[in-house]
């Protein structure tokens, strides 16, 4: 006993240098034990949210496949249902997914559970561990002080060692359970993953398979309006060409008619042609199918007499410029009694000048020319009035403005060779010409002598002359008004002279 005894206190001095880190284990022990209970409590709350989570997805996917499979068995499009039911299948596969996931999910609540139940067990022997620490150090202090209660504090000492190694056990046991529900914890989040990959996959092809649909539909609606439109078309088409085709047909008939019908008559002339023998008369059939006769509206003998007219105007208005150059416009040959005589002595000096040289073209034309002329009356009035006409716009000129005013005379003559119409008719003139042929007096002299001259329409003749009228009235009045007025200033000059020399 003595022996055991002193084994004992050496067995009991070894323990009491243990028990410290006894005391340290058992407490860690106990705050790990606190702590694996409170994660096990949250495990077990986030399971079964997980766990309600997965049952709502999977409600979700079925509400889909159900409305999915009633828009497949709607459709009349075999290609459209096909792609549908694809769909239903990669959803059908989800919502197992998500079923097994609920599963996996419920197991592991189950699970975290049975370890909450360990981990109490090992919270309670962790806790009785300290408490036969705190009796077993108690122990020692009293085995000094009495050697009949080492016994008890033996029996003491052996129950705290089986209830730590009972509690050891529970809490081995328990962090296996923990370790395989861990396990299936990680594959059933897993399996979330992956069906939450499938049904979004599965979503996208229901998104892209409806966008299809609506543009197929939009494409089916156009296309049948076309087709409509196509057929329409074609129908009319058709009826076009059936119409076209009869036309065609009768073309066809009428003109085989014709081909037999020129095969017979080219078959007729060349045996007529055959018979015909050939002559001098039937030379100059040929060569002269035709005879003309010839009757003319206005006979114009030749090239000088179509001139004529032309010529004559172009002399009477050169030869009123030349006048200018040696009778003096301005200067009186005797002091003038007023204005409008001064006006006469020099208007009638040109005017018998121009009355000349208009009969002695006349004359050289009808006697030394041979010109025919319809009336011999009216062809010398004409040109007595065209060169009183010409002396009276130069007399004005010359006598106004002195030798500006006759070279404004030659440019009257040089624009009258272009636009006047003696070479051309009016038409074939420059636009820009034409504009000055209304006012050009040679116009009007060249018309009347052609209506005098070939045509014969003295009423156009006439016409012309009156015009040409006015062109000498108006050079006549602008004369008379510039002589009164270089009279009335000559003479005031003459009278300031007198009285000058009689003071």
């Amino acid at each position: 006993m003595a022996s055991g005894l002193q084994q004992s206190l050496e067995g009991f001095n070894q323990i009491e240098e243990k028990l410290p880190a006894l005391t340290e284990g058992a407490n860690g022990v106990a705050a790990g034990a606190d702590q694996l209970s409170g994660s096990l409590s949250e495990w077990s709350a986030a399971s079964s949210e997980a766990k309600a989570g997965a049952s709502e997805v999977s409600a979700g996917l079925e509400e889909v496949i159900s409305g999915l499979k009633q828009q497949s068995e709607a459709t009349d499009d075999s290609a459209e249902k096909a792609r549908l039911d694809g769909v239903i299948a990669a959803l059908s596969r989800i919502s197992e997914g998500s079923k097994g996931v609920s599963d996996g999910v419920g197991k592991l609540s189950a699970s975290a559970s049975d370890i909450a139940k360990g981990s109490n067990s090992l919270s309670d022997g962790a806790n009785q561990l300290g408490e036969g620490t705190s009796a077993l150090s108690g122990g020692f202090t009293q085995l000094k002080q009495a050697q009949d209660k080492l016994a008890n504090g033996a029996n003491e000492l052996k129950n705290g060692q089986g209830q730590l190694v009972s509690g050891l056990t529970t809490f081995g046991e328990s962090i296996d359970s923990a370790l395989s529900v861990l396990g299936q914890l990680t594959e059933g989040s897993n399996n979330l993953v992956s069906g939450l990959d499938q049904l979004e996959d599965g979503s996208k092809q229901l998104s892209s398979g409806t966008s299809q649909h609506s543009e197929g539909s939009k494409g089916l609606v156009t296309g049948t309006g076309k087709l409509k439109e196509g057929s329409s078309s074609l129908t009319s088409g058709m009826g076009e060409l059936a119409n076209g085709a009869i036309t065609l047909q009768d073309g066809v008939a009428k003109l085989s008619d014709g081909s037999g019908e020129l095969h017979d008559e080219l078959k007729g002339g060349a045996n007529e042609a055959g018979n015909i023998k050939s002559n001098e008369e039937v030379y100059d059939m040929f060569a002269s199918p035709v005879k003309l006769d010839k009757l003319p509206i206005n006979n114009v003998p030749n090239y000088g007499t179509s001139f004529a007219p032309y010529l004559i105007s172009l002399s009477l208005f050169i030869g009123a410029i030349v006048l200018t150059m040696i009778f003096p416009l301005r200067d009186p040959a005797v002091k003038p009694a007023s204005g409008f005589s001064w006006f006469l002595s020099k208007y009638s000096v040109m005017a018998v000048i121009g009355i000349c040289q208009a009969i002695m073209v006349d004359l050289i034309l009808i006697l030394g020319l041979g010109i025919d002329v319809t009336s011999l009356p009216l062809f010398f009035a004409v040109s007595i009035l065209a060169s009183c006409t010409f002396m009276a716009i130069i007399q004005f000129l010359g006598s106004a403005f002195d030798n500006p005013g006759r070279f404004i005379g030659l440019l009257m003559l040089i624009l009258q060779l272009t636009s006047s119409g003696g070479t051309f008719p009016n038409e074939l003139v420059p636009g820009f010409l034409q504009g000055f042929t209304p006012f050009l007096p040679m116009t009007y002299s060249i018309n009347a002598f052609r209506a005098v001259i070939s045509t014969g329409d003295y009423s156009f003749m006439w016409h012309n002359l009156s015009i040409l009228a006015i062109f000498l009235v108006v050079a006549l009045i602008l004369s008379i008004i510039y002589f009164i007025y270089r009279y009335k200033k000559l003479n005031g000059k003459l009278n300031e002279k007198q009285e000058e020399a009689t003071v």
